[in-house]
C-alpha cells in the first residue's frame, strides 16, 4: 500500500563552517513524493549532501511504518542529528507514528531542523556531542553542555 507523502521541510543551516565562522543563509526546499511503506527516498541537495528518508520498522507485527529524516554525504553520516535538540528521541527527525502521534499528525506538521554543511563541521562537533551525551567522558564534565552549545 502506497502512502502519499507531501511535506515541506525548512532546513535551517545553523552551524558555520569552521574556517570562516559566518552563518549561512537559511535554505528551504519542498518535496512531493509517493513512498511505499518500507522504501527509501534519496534526493541530492548539493554535490556533497543528500536528503534521505530511511524506513524504520519497529516490529513487523505492529505494522508501524515511518521514516527517519537525515542529511549528509552518501552513507550513514547524519548532519541533522548533532545540531537538533533533544539529542535523544527527537520526534522531529521522524515522519510517521511516534511518541503518541499518529502518522497523519506527523505528516501534517512542519519539521524544522538545522544541519551541518561539511565533514569538517561534523568532525569538529562530534566530540562535543559525545561529551554532552556522556559527561563522565568529558575533560570538563561541568561545562560539557556549554562547550556543545557554544559551537
Amino acid at each position: 500500500m502506497a502512502h502519499r507523502l507531501c511535506l515541506t521541510l525548512l532546513l535551517l543551516v545553523g552551524i558555520a563552517a569552521a574556517q570562516n565562522r559566518t552563518i549561512a543563509k537559511c535554505q528551504s526546499f519542498s518535496i512531493s513524493a509517493e513512498l511505499v511503506a518500507g522504501n527509501n527516498f534519496h534526493l541530492a541537495i548539493t554535490n556533497d549532501l543528500v536528503f534521505r528518508l530511511s524506513p524504520e520498522d519497529l516490529m513487523p507485527e505492529m505494522r508501524v511504518n515511518r521514516w527517519h529524516i537525515s542529511v549528509g554525504p552518501e552513507g550513514n553520516v547524519d548532519y541533522i542529528y548533532p545540531v537538533n535538540i533533544p539529542l535523544r528521541f527527537n520526534s522531529q527527525l521522524t515522519l510517521g507514528a511516534i511518541y503518541g502521534e499518529d502518522a497523519k499528525g506527523s505528516l501534517g506538521s512542519s519539521h524544522e531542523m538545522r544541519f551541518l554543511l561539511s565533514k569538517a563541521d561534523y568532525e569538529r562537533l562530534l566530540p562535543k556531542l559525545d561529551y554532552v551525551l556522556w559527561p563522565c567522558t568529558a575533560p570538563d564534565p561541568d561545562h560539557a553542555s556549554d562547550e556543545y552549545l557554544g559551537n
